[in-house]
């Protein structure tokens, strides 16, 4: 019998590909058992980010202090707010994860690679490619969004400066993407000082692309191998009376594999997911207030385009969940659809207690006080806008004298 190429045949990685690509950049990876540590370049990126991240936090603190009670304090404090938001979450997700639980990471990609099917005919049988293939293509509309979000929050502002220089009026607009409170006037005093911290603001914002993409990935990308076991299973149990190799109490022992691997999962992401709830409810109804409200041609596509990229961050984190909940009730389905009419009693008894379990969908929760599902995603929206509102109803524009 002809072996199966092992360079032929996917693997738990290519579901992780797009997670570890994210995570090598700082010089990390998600792969069990990994030993990999940054080299020299990685920790100088890694140190330029931390004092960047320290500066601009130190700055922002002065502005909140010193600039409240102001006329225009409001609108630049809540400026800020939807960036703090968006990099505080990014920070707090990969401290959760691949920092401080490395070894349930591991334990989970054990539990997967386990269970996931080793040959081409298991693969082609159970259409694991094409699993992989919408994965990647939503992986790959989740990196557009955050190149474009990347690119307007940063590299926007500079190109409408150039283009008015060069063709308007001969004047450098120089507009921050955040406000800070300095001593002097640096958009006459110290041009230097704008592209300092032009910089340091654009390497923060990178850097919490970076790692929000690498843990939302690793999500997604687990969250879909779960789906397709779960999937398996079921179109097994469909066909339990006929399978060779593996008998009802294989698949029996396979369903409560999932059920904990589900749980462990959770455990992984739940502080996550709450902080991530937390955070996208702040990030929209910050970067909506904006867009409307900000008087700036810069800022109204910077925070545009923000609140685009924000809405399907938080979309494609409850659609994985969602997924994972259907495929895991797909196990009744699996059961209805099989031959369980003529077995005997005790394998009807069997049956009829995973259908049981089955009802009661495995879901990954935000600390026990939400679902990540579809239903949780309106939700979101539905509070951002209550929030987004408030914010209209007690700002109150400067008066022009």
């Amino acid at each position: 019998m002809e072996k199966d190429n092992p360079e032929n045949l996917i693997t738990i990685g290519n579901f992780l590909g797009s997670s570890n690509f994210c995570f090598g950049i700082w010089g990390l990876e998600v792969a069990r058992n990994s030993t990999k540590r940054p080299n020299l370049f990685q920790r100088i990126c890694q140190i330029i980010d931390a004092f960047c991240v320290t500066t601009i936090a130190a700055q922002i603190t002065l502005l909140c202090v010193l600039e409240l009670g102001k006329p225009d304090a409001f609108l630049q404090i809540t400026h800020n707010m939807s960036a703090i938001s968006f990099v505080s979450m990014a920070y707090v997700k990969l401290y959760m994860t691949l920092i401080r639980q490395k070894s349930l990471i591991d334990e989970i990609l054990e539990d997967i690679e386990s269970m996931f099917p080793s040959t081409r005919k298991q693969q082609e049988k159970y259409k694991v490619k094409e699993f992989l293939t919408s994965l990647r293509r939503q992986d790959m509309i989740y990196h557009t969004s955050q190149v474009v979000h990347i690119l307007f929050f940063n590299v926007f502002g500079i190109v409408v400066s150039v283009i008015g220089y060069y063709f308007v009026d001969g004047v450098y607009l120089l507009e921050l993407q955040l406000y800070y409170w300095f001593p002097f006037n640096f958009t006459t005093d110290s041009i230097i000082t704008f592209v300092i911290y032009y910089f340091m603001t654009s390497v923060t914002c990178i850097g919490a692309v970076i790692m929000l993409s690498a843990v939302d990935l690793l999500f997604t990308g687990v969250l879909a191998l779960v789906s397709l076991e779960f999937n398996i299973l079921s179109d097994k149990l469909r066909h339990f009376d006929t399978l060779v190799d593996e008998s009802l109490n294989d698949l029996i022992k396979i369903h409560y594999k999932l059920i904990e691997l589900t749980e462990k999962i959770d455990k992984l992401f739940t502080i996550c997911m709450l902080y991530n709830f937390s955070g996208s409810t702040l990030v929209l109804c910050f970067t909506g207030f904006q867009a409307i409200t900000n008087s700036s041609f810069i800022s109204f596509f910077r925070f545009t385009f923000f609140l685009i990229t924000s809405l399907y961050q938080i979309f494609l984190i409850c659609y994985q969940g969602d997924k994972l909940m259907r495929s895991s009730m797909s196990i009744s389905e699996g059961i209805a659809g099989s031959n369980w009419v003529n077995a005997d009693n005790q394998t009807k008894k069997s049956l009829q207690l995973m259908i049981l379990r089955a009802n009661k969908p495995q879901t990954v929760k935000a600390y026990k006080m939400a679902q990540v599902c579809i239903p949780s995603f309106t939700r979101i929206l539905s509070s951002s806008y209550s929030y987004f509102t408030l914010l209209r109803a007690v700002y109150k524009p400067p008066v022009v004298v």
